[in-house]
């Protein structure tokens, strides 16, 4: 009875290790989804009330843009040459950073 229960288990184990395992693979194989960038940020606007906030370059041929919801989710977008938007990644809770004003300090001191 024992040898039993321990096949059944090892055979849940392995059959669960699998189970993960493929769908992690299956997951990571599936391409980003990509539109015009025009409709991205569309999608993004009414879905997610999610406007542009920051962009650079990646290299000549690639824009990186963040865009965030008054909420505080945001998703990341690469456009390529072509006008293809691609988005990476997505989360919540984006905090903007304050940046100091150059000379604001100064008039603080004068005072």
């Amino acid at each position: 009875m024992a040898r039993n229960f321990l096949i059944n288990t090892t055979a849940h184990v392995l059959i669960a290790a699998f189970a993960l395992a493929t769908t992690a693979t299956a997951a990571a194989a599936q391409p980003a989804p990509c539109a015009p960038r025009a409709a991205m940020v569309e999608w993004l606007a009414e879905n997610f009330a999610e406007q542009p906030v920051a962009f650079g370059l990646i290299g000549n041929h690639q824009l990186l843009e963040i865009h965030v919801s008054e909420t505080g989710s945001w998703t990341a977008v690469i456009t390529n040459v072509t006008g293809t938007s691609c988005m990476v990644s997505a989360g919540h809770s984006w905090t903007p950073v304050e940046q100091p004003v150059e000379g604001a300090s100064d008039a603080k001191d004068a005072n």
